[in-house]
């Protein structure tokens, strides 16, 4: 029943000519037969406030302060809007998300405190929050949203959250894996932390799918997809581009990488390296000079993360 209803809903997303179908799996077994590949991955941070020192961090010249709710509202997303383009996986908030993000009843709070709000503001701008909430029982702060449009605001969120009284630990959920605060602590090992798989991803449309992504570097690449479950995508295609752009167009040469639709969904956003996959035995490369361009093509400036569960 349920590969049945997915493998419908498969052709309903392509019958309106989606290029992507993204979701956060209930359980992660489950979709990469289906096409969905790992996209994102994020970690669950948790640290006792004596091991909070930072030995390595930018100067900061502006100011923490807490915002009410209504603020917040207006804060928040001037922020989101500068950081949401530059990391892949990020997406755009309108304003009813906003609404539901920073939406505060009380059968959420599992015995915590109501949502903190901070923002930081330099020259008149903000230019990062913080939200958290504080249980009171076992003396933890949680950061459920820490975003930042620069380094300054970022550590001095950071160190505000650290510095709040009567806490004992600090927790923080849904966080980068490139995140630089493990390079700031004097005593990293002490940063607890939890890897996860975030978004899942589906190419629809492969030719379209990838010739709608920029890459870090120029190149052609020549790839064999397999695809059981959408067999419109199964088949060569090269695909041409860079900085500027990208052409995928289906084509007879021989393929220089075979992978299926799970992988080169997960090589999508950057979360893996093609060299990863071949050497967990998921894609075949006629030559190294073929995994390099992958490699070189296909990187991304940030990892790939999405702070927003959404679910199928």
């Amino acid at each position: 029943m349920f590969a049945r209803m997915t493998q419908r809903q498969l052709q309903d997303i392509h019958d309106v000519d989606e290029p992507i179908a993204a979701l956060w799996a209930a359980e992660s077994s489950i979709y990469g037969r289906f096409g969905f590949g790992m996209a994102c991955i994020h970690e669950s941070w948790s640290i006792d406030r004596q091991y909070t020192a930072f030995s390595h961090s930018p100067e900061q010249q502006g100011r923490v302060r807490f915002v009410e709710s209504d603020e917040a509202r207006v804060f928040f997303p001037e922020v989101y809007k500068r950081v949401w383009p530059a990391r892949p996986g990020m997406i755009e908030r309108n304003a009813t998300h906003w609404d539901s993000r920073l939406n505060d009843p009380e059968r959420d709070r599992g015995g915590a405190s109501a949502f903190f709000h901070v923002v930081y503001e330099e020259d008149g701008r903000a230019d990062g929050y913080a939200l958290y909430r504080i249980d009171r029982g076992d003396r933890t702060l949680t950061v459920h949203e820490l975003v930042t449009a620069t380094d300054s605001a970022y550590v001095a969120l950071w160190q505000f959250c650290f510095s709040v009284d009567l806490i004992t630990s600090t927790a923080a959920q849904q966080r980068p894996v490139d995140d630089p605060l493990l390079w700031m602590l004097a005593d990293p090992r002490r940063l607890r932390r939890s890897p996860s798989d975030g978004i899942w991803l589906r190419l629809m449309n492969v030719p379209s799918a990838l010739s709608g992504r920029r890459y870090a570097q120029e190149g052609r690449l020549t790839i064999e997809v397999s695809d059981s479950a959408c067999p419109w995508n199964q088949g060569r295609f090269e695909l041409e581009a860079g900085p500027d752009g990208a052409e995928c167009r289906p084509t007879r040469n021989k393929p220089e990488l075979l992978l299926s639709a799970t992988d080169l969904a997960a090589l999508y956003f950057g979360a893996v390296r093609c060299r990863t996959l071949v050497h967990a035995g998921r894609v075949t490369a006629d030559s190294p000079a073929a995994i390099n361009r992958a490699d070189a093509m296909f990187t991304t400036e940030l990892q790939p993360w999405c702070g927003d569960y959404f679910f199928r």
